[in-house]
């Protein structure tokens, strides 16, 4: 299942003049430099200061110690994703030649500028009265909690609705059926839809890839009616990734655009809305006191707070599947050597998919019993899941007593783990993946620095260190011959000037 897992993943598959227009968002550039590595981070903050100037290659070359093989790929890699992102722009003659100079895409640079220098428009704190009334943090994430669930029940069976959009808010409600439709999730009609095996490797995952995978089809759906509809929508969930959860803000703040994109995510759990209390005296008149006993509340101005759902458009991977973990409860499991699971947890969709890989022993109100059978474990791989996945969903959900045990005592027993790969690969003889080859490299270091990058991008599929090849996904082809381009340059420069 292919997808984008954050914002730079995303943005970096636009075509350039798409891209363009997202920039003009101070939201997006503000989002996309928090999303960046450390390295590249400060690249961009050494070059936004400087003032209608290029910065020769050879001065950015000179920012690291070449002198360590891991400052020397880190530093390509930092290159290779602003260029891919249009940050960092080769500086081109009159006749369209590539210079050795770099330069910030100015668009970017200037919104980022602004935000930096403290110029840009600030996120407003609500009234009084809106915070008196705002939702508790205990809420937010009971209600995240509810819509998330109800969303994965309703991709699980075909008893559960998907969840709605509250009829208090005047807002055209989402059509999640057709969102996870597209995103192959689901197929065939609402009343007689089934999960497909992406849908199966979905809910294994992790909450904030699960998030992204929404988002993106969300996204995309957007980009297919309009670039200016794609613009809104990113910076509007920009902007909500540097909200603080739980700050409110007026539905009838933003634009009416942005009023429909804020009730799409309400009925993702991203958003909670909620009126604030406005007190009257009997008589009618506004009293100011609101925990005055002479007033009655009527429901006022309608508002949205962020969940932490939202919190994690802007967060780093780790940090934001923490947050998410922490809103979207799902309790934990124990496997033992004897291949015996244990799901403590009230929650349903947590006992569904357990049930995926499992042979059901005893469900109780709080509580899974259940075994890892062979039975089972080829059902799942028949339905699309993995045995990697399989042992990734009971590692992320280990109790915390058995995760203090590791790595002495794995969450996954080795004998437990080793089982289902080879019930797994009794049926998974051959995989056949689209890739491509990469041999006669000219030195150690340039191999190692190559396969060290195709590893980080996630696309490395087999090395023979031996004989200096390797092989990688298709998709990750021009990123890795670009990085091994501008290796092989920074090599010749450096054999030149000693």
């Amino acid at each position: 299942m292919e997808n984008a897992v954050n914002i730079l993943s995303y943005v970096e598959s636009l075509k350039e003049n798409v891209r363009d227009m997202l920039y003009e968002s101070p939201w997006t550039c503000q989002a996309v430099f928090r999303s960046l590595q450390p390295l590249a981070k400060q690249y961009v903050l050494r070059m936004v200061w400087i003032q209608d100037k290029a910065v020769e290659k050879s001065d950015v070359d000179s920012w690291i110690n070449r002198g360590k093989q891991d400052f020397v790929s880190h530093h390509f890699s930092s290159i290779s994703k602003l260029q891919g992102l249009g940050i960092l722009q080769a500086v081109s003659n009159r006749n369209g030649e590539s210079l050795t100079q770099y330069r910030l895409h100015q668009t970017f640079k200037s919104q980022l500028l602004w935000a930096l220098s403290g110029r840009g428009q600030p996120l407003l704190d609500p009234p009084t009265e809106a915070l008196l009334s705002a939702p508790t943090s205990a809420m937010l994430d009971a209600y995240a909690h509810k819509q998330w669930e109800t969303l994965q029940l309703y991709i699980l069976t075909t008893t559960t609705e998907a969840p709605e959009l509250s009829q208090d808010v005047p807002t055209v409600p989402l059509d999640l059926h057709r969102l996870l439709v597209a995103a192959g999730l689901l197929q065939g009609s609402r009343q007689s839809r089934s999960i497909t095996s992406d849908g199966f490797q979905f809910l294994l995952q992790d909450h904030y890839r699960q998030l992204w995978l929404l988002l993106t089809e969300y996204i995309k759906d957007a980009e297919r009616r309009s670039t200016a509809e794609l613009s809104s929508v990113l910076s509007f969930l920009m902007q909500l990734g540097f909200r603080r959860v739980g700050q409110p803000c007026a539905l009838t703040a933003v634009g009416e655009s942005e009023q429909t994109i804020a009730g799409h995510m309400m009925q993702l759990g991203v958003l909670m809305p909620f009126r604030q209390v406005e007190p009257v005296t009997t008589g009618g008149q506004h009293e100011r006191q609101l925990n005055s006993k002479s007033t009655t509340k009527i429901p006022g101005t309608l508002y949205f707070c962020p969940t932490r759902l939202a919190a994690s458009l802007c967060d780093g991977f780790k940090q934001a599947t923490l947050s998410l973990n922490s809103a979207i409860a799902g309790g934990h499991v124990i496997v033992e050597t004897n291949y015996r699971v244990y799901g403590f947890s009230t929650s349903s969709v947590q006992v569904a998919i357990l049930q995926l890989f499992c042979r059901t022993d005893c469900i109780l109100p709080n509580a899974f019993v259940g075994t890892l059978t062979r039975e089972s474990v080829l059902q799942a791989v028949d339905s699309g899941i993995s045995a990697d996945d399989v042992i990734d969903y009971l590692r992320s959900h280990a109790h915390p007593q058995a995760a203090s045990r590791a790595p002495r005592y794995p969450v996954v027993p080795e004998v437990v783990a080793d089982q289902i790969r080879l019930w797994e690969a009794e049926t998974v003889r051959v995989c056949f993946t689209d890739s491509v080859l990469y041999d006669e490299f000219d030195t150690p270091q340039l191999y190692e620095s190559s396969v060290s990058h195709a590893s980080s991008l996630r696309v490395l599929l087999w090395q023979d260190d031996a004989n200096r090849r390797f092989a990688a996904r298709q998709s990750g082809h021009e990123r890795i011959r670009d990085f091994i381009k501008s290796m092989k340059e920074a090599m010749a420069a450096a054999a030149f000037n000693s």
